[in-house]
């Protein structure tokens, strides 16, 4: 099957293969979700450099966030900044490092879309796995990856990984002036199972990450004296460990 090929993609099933593509047509957006998206994205054109990738010469730019949903009652909440740590199973190349990101602007963490897109991909697999967990840690990671002066950029750097969550949604923001950017899914045996064109923005797709694993292949700029970027929004699922029914207003 051809990369670009999307008439295929429904054929993916989350609880069979591990992960879903969902087109940005089947958000449905009304206007004022329309808007509040819009606002969003703009975010990407102001993210700090992100000096750990710069070690291995990758131009990414970041921000991080993190905030409890609770998927019964809508509550969300801004958790403590904090330092961003991945095992060395699932990341090779960056584990064990504790990463320390600019956080989300305020108006970014409290953008409507936003919470209504968590709230979107967490009803994906908790109503295919039948998830009970009522609050989750949601990781928030605005990204984006420049190609520059003839040299391609690398978003995974850490190459073929898992990002040690339960869940993750990843949803294309913005391609300009670019080819590549393939998204790559993996099986346990590092065996490839997929590799899908994020293409329109919002085309978006949710992994199961306790059983696949993913990579994003290398981007070019198609015109060198233009910029040229690729920017995600990739949010993570945990459960918060909290007790079911917690009420968020009062934590």
């Amino acid at each position: 099957m051809s990369s670009m090929d999307r008439r295929h993609f429904d054929r993916y099933d989350l609880t069979e293969t591990g992960f879903t593509f969902i087109p940005r047509k089947d958000l449905h957006l009304h206007s004022e979700l329309e808007r509040a998206w819009i606002s969003l994205a703009a975010g990407w054109d102001n993210l700090p450099q992100d000096e750990y990738s710069s070690l291995v010469n990758v131009s990414r730019f970041r921000r991080y966030d993190r905030m409890l949903y609770c998927s019964t009652t809508g509550a969300f909440k801004r958790m403590p900044h904090d330092v961003f740590i991945q095992n060395s199973t699932s990341n090779r190349l960056y584990g064990g490092v504790a990463r320390q990101f600019a956080q989300m602007h305020d108006s970014s963490f409290e953008n409507q879309f936003l919470r209504w897109l968590i709230a979107f991909d967490c009803r994906q697999f908790s109503d295919s796995f039948g998830f009970t967990a009522a609050t989750w840690v949601v990781g928030i990671h605005q990204i984006r990856v420049s190609a520059r002066n003839g040299a391609p950029g690398q978003p995974t750097p850490e190459g073929v990984h898992q990002d040690g969550s339960y869940f993750v949604g990843i949803h294309l923001v913005r391609r300009s002036n670019i080819e590549g950017g393939l998204s790559e899914v993996y099986g346990k045996n590092r065996e490839l199972i997929a590799q899908i064109a994020l293409i329109e923005p919002l085309d978006s797709m949710i992994i199961d990450d306790r059983a696949v694993l993913h990579r994003v292949t290398g981007i070019d700029a198609i015109d060198e004296n233009a910029p040229a970027m690729r920017d995600v929004l990739i949010l993570t699922y945990d459960p918060s460990g909290l007790t079911r029914g917690t009420d968020l207003a009062r934590m």
